[in-house]
């Protein structure tokens, strides 16, 4: 969440719990890819790589990261728990 909430694309290798459900999000959205956790080394790099260097990618997580911020922008819950976080 924090790196699309800064615009950066994500690669995504669901292990479990709803990470699959957010992978699936992430690539509808356009801002990443999704592969098998059990992906080789080889195949992770050319992803990153993929998600770095093409520009719809990194457009479509910029698209997102002003959706996050419109979403939490003056919400009074998030400054709370951020300062009992000590952020």
């Amino acid at each position: 969440m924090k790196a699309l909430a800064q615009g950066v694309p994500l690669v995504c290798l669901p292990f479990g719990r709803d990470q699959a459900d957010v992978a699936r999000r992430v690539t509808e959205a356009g801002a990443g890819l999704r592969l098998s956790r059990r992906a080789s080394t080889a195949r992770i790099g050319a992803a990153v790589a993929q998600v770095l260097t093409e520009a719809r990618f990194r457009r479509e997580a910029a698209g997102l990261a002003e959706a996050i911020a419109a979403e939490t922008a003056g919400d009074p819950a998030v400054a709370e728990l951020e300062a009992l976080a000590g952020a």
